[in-house]
């Protein structure tokens, strides 16, 4: 019962079928009269005006007072987890009904659930709770046999959330002056979820090298200042609101001077035989050797001493050298043969240079009588016929090589010819 205070009276009472008791009466105070969910009038016409009297009528339901009351799991929680709430509304006394309809979850003043209870009991679970204590109550409405309760205060505390941090540095290596991307990313701890926001500090040691904002769970810092060696950086989160601080390990960092680039002038002298002079332009093999003395203290752009020995190799190897110069030429007389109606002889060549000359050597018949073949050629150069003295090796210094010559002379005409030797192939 309620103490209202002020007057009033009683003015009947009255049983139904179902055994609900029925009080009618009036009261006159400044006291609010209480009344239940589904009440006709909640409110007094008169408010709180002393003097006022207001009638009632009240049913008293067999049941009668219940009990509400509210627990959750896990308490504490972190932020972004789940938490399981559930009400439990039971008689207050002896009975053999079950308190039925609706109970509503507020957080202090804020409704955040309204549910049905089933066999006396309504649960639900939430991730959406902030950091800090949360004031839970239950509120039962009541129905036909419990009259209305709410649960004393259940404070379920939220704790921020623990997080980790990764980084991750690239190009690694990297060269001196390159841009480096360096990227730490924050995640929750399970139990707790969500995304975190806030500050990374990225730094060397003492040294803050710079700092990126969270977005996504990531910052990013550009450097390009890092100098030459391995760097130990280490990203710092700083927390939020819903999350605390975490640092990651040590990443290595590594940052190396760029392969130097060497710039070489060069000027090359050859020198060649007259004989070779006067044909077709030689290949020149150039072997070289370079060293490069670097100074320790490297800076960019790099210095480069250089010292070169170059080794020229004299090879006539895009054509027929005219070697004429470095030989002889001599030939016997002449043998006519009837039988075969030619002309033949033999031609040596001496080598006189005093070095060897490379094979093929053949030899070209220019000047050769009109009228006069060259039966045995081994074919024609520049119009002129030619035979091969030496088809392969080459001619050691001071050594002869003989070719046996065949003319055709149908007019019986002087045979003469100017020969000219060359030293590879005419082919």
């Amino acid at each position: 019962s309620t103490y209202l205070g002020g007057y009033g009276a009683g003015s009947g009472i009255a049983i139904d079928t179902s055994g609900n008791a029925y009080v009618t009466g009036f009261v006159g105070s400044a006291v609010p009269f209480p009344t239940t969910p589904g009440a006709a009038q909640p409110t007094s016409p008169f408010g709180s005006v002393a003097g006022g009297t207001n009638a009632f009528v009240a049913k008293v339901a067999p049941g009668g007072a219940s009990v509400a009351a509210v627990k959750s799991s896990p308490n504490p929680s972190v932020f972004g987890e789940e938490v399981t709430f559930t009400a439990m509304v039971s008689p207050a006394g002896v009975s053999s009904n079950t308190p039925t309809g609706t109970v509503v979850f507020d957080d202090g003043q804020t409704p955040i659930e309204v549910l049905s209870l089933t066999n006396g009991s309504a649960s639900f679970n939430t991730e959406a709770l902030s950091v800090g204590s949360h004031n839970i109550t239950v509120t039962y409405g009541g129905d036909a046999n419990f009259a209305t309760s709410t649960s004393s205060i259940l404070t379920q505390v939220v704790d921020k959330a623990s997080t980790t941090t990764t980084l991750l540095g690239a190009p690694n290596p990297a060269n001196v002056g390159q841009t480096v991307t360096l990227t730490a990313t924050v995640a929750a701890v399970s139990p707790g979820a969500g995304s975190p926001t806030g500050i990374v500090t990225f730094s060397e040691g003492a040294v803050t090298l710079g700092t990126g904002t969270v977005s996504s769970g990531v910052a990013t810092l550009n450097i390009s200042t890092l100098s030459a060696g391995s760097h130990t950086i280490i990203a710092s989160y700083g927390g939020d609101t819903n999350f605390i601080t975490s640092a990651s390990a040590g990443f290595a960092q590594s940052v190396i001077l760029p392969a130097a680039v060497i710039l070489v002038n060069e000027s090359v002298t050859v020198a060649d035989t007259p004989a070779l002079m006067e044909q077709a332009i030689a290949v020149i093999m150039v072997s070289e050797s370079i060293t490069v003395t670097d100074a320790p203290a490297l800076l960019l752009p790099a210095v480069i001493n250089v010292t070169e020995a170059i080794i020229v190799t004299d090879m006539p190897a895009l054509g027929p050298a005219n070697v004429s110069g470095e030989l002889s030429v001599t030939s016997s007389g002449l043998v006519y043969s009837h039988l075969t109606r030619t002309f033949s002889g033999t031609v040596t060549v001496l080598n006189t240079s005093g070095q060897s000359i490379a094979g093929p050597i053949e030899i070209v018949l220019t000047n050769l009588t009109a009228g006069v073949t060259l039966v045995n050629g081994t074919g024609t150069f520049v119009g002129n016929p030619y035979i091969t003295v030496l088809a392969s090796g080459s001619l050691p210094a001071g050594q002869s090589a003989n070719v046996a010559v065949r003319f055709s002379d149908p007019s019986n005409a002087l045979i003469h010819f100017t020969p000219v030797v060359y030293s590879g192939s005419l082919n």
